[in-house]
């Protein structure tokens, strides 16, 4: 069975953080971890990808939708988007 792709934005934020440290845990699914910065490397070892860019890129959007499930050979089927404004 293929795990299911999860893509956390904002992934080097404290919540991005939480997220991906307690959903690998149970190592049931590919975490694609975004951030405008590099990943930091106490998480980008818990992730299947890491991306560095913006959600608010439309070309980033665009290769997201048509592309990541086939570079991470699984379904691509949950995003959670983390924006901090202010």
């Amino acid at each position: 069975m293929q795990k299911t792709s999860i893509l956390i934005t904002g992934a080097n934020g404290e919540m991005g953080r939480g997220l991906i440290s307690t959903l690998s845990k149970g190592n049931n699914f590919s975490i694609i971890a975004l951030d405008l910065n590099q990943i930091d490397s106490s998480i980008s070892n818990l992730c299947s990808e890491t991306i560095i860019g913006d959600i608010l890129d439309d070309s980033l959007v665009n290769k997201l939708n048509n592309n990541l499930h086939l570079v991470n050979k699984s379904l691509f089927r949950h995003c959670i988007i983390i924006r901090v404004y202010g």
